[in-house]
């Protein structure tokens, strides 16, 4: 039975990313993956996932986030945290930091978790407290939510050996170390290969993609979504001078 309803949640998710706004597509990809957790780590478990007043716990694992800095992958990852509340999913942030104290800070509604960060070579972040912090997040979470791409996030998830359902959101190709991405590739492979599910933005970027051509029968298409209430209020008298401004052409 637990074997059934996994499979037909899998048809579901990718049956119906299409059709839902992004944050409730992306609740069906952690309920998909979440349900292995649920049929094939504890006993009688799949009750749990539907009793009523149940959360998902999710760790989202990323080499940067707020407060530290602010970027689009963060600004991503801050929407699912604030987005999945309302599809009862209770999300924390795990980073590193060069100044991380305190080490937990409360961001929306949210918790972050930074761990110090040694050294970083090539835009990679390194740490060694990371390992020991993200093996003791993960074995309290339902679903882990890996965000690439970031070397050392593979490395945490083999040597950790965690053993939590994975979705993996791939924001970029290896772009700018070319040279690097030789070396890395084997690594990177094995990871992707891991995944339960891997989470694009665009088909067009699906398609494009070399690395991800491999992975595509794990890939579901979920775009951005944003929150309108996140947006600036702009005034209506700032409204007309940026029109007079700039005129419509």
């Amino acid at each position: 039975m637990g074997i059934f309803l996994h499979c037909m949640a899998s048809r579901l998710a990718v049956k119906l990313c299409s059709l839902l706004p992004a944050w409730s597509s992306e609740s069906l990809v952690f309920l998909d993956v979440g349900m292995k957790k649920a049929f094939w780590h504890r006993p009688n478990a799949s009750r749990q996932v539907f009793r009523q007043g149940y959360r998902m716990r999710v760790l989202h694992f990323f080499k940067t986030y707020y407060p530290d800095t602010t970027g689009g992958i963060e600004q991503v990852i801050f929407q699912l945290c604030q987005g999945g509340r309302a599809y009862d999913i209770e999300s924390q942030v795990l980073t590193i930091s060069q100044n991380p104290y305190p080490a937990r800070v409360q961001v929306a509604d949210h918790l972050v978790t930074r761990a110090k960060e040694n050294l970083n070579l090539a835009s990679t972040g390194l740490s060694m407290r990371v390992f020991g912090q993200f093996k003791e997040m993960a074995a309290e979470a339902d679903v882990v939510h890996f965000h690439f791409p970031w070397p050392l996030m593979d490395l945490v998830h083999f040597a950790t050996a965690h053993g939590r359902p994975t979705v993996l959101s791939y924001h970029s190709d290896v772009v700018k170390q070319r040279t690097l991405l030789k070396l890395y590739g084997p690594l990177m492979g094995r990871f992707l290969r891991s995944m339960d599910r891997i989470v694009v933005a665009s088909p067009n970027y699906l398609s494009s993609s070399e690395t991800l051509t491999a992975f595509s029968d794990k890939t579901v298409v979920i775009p951005y979504g944003l929150d309108e209430m996140a947006y600036p209020k702009i005034s209506l008298e700032k409204i007309h001078h940026l029109r007079k401004s700039v005129p419509e052409k």
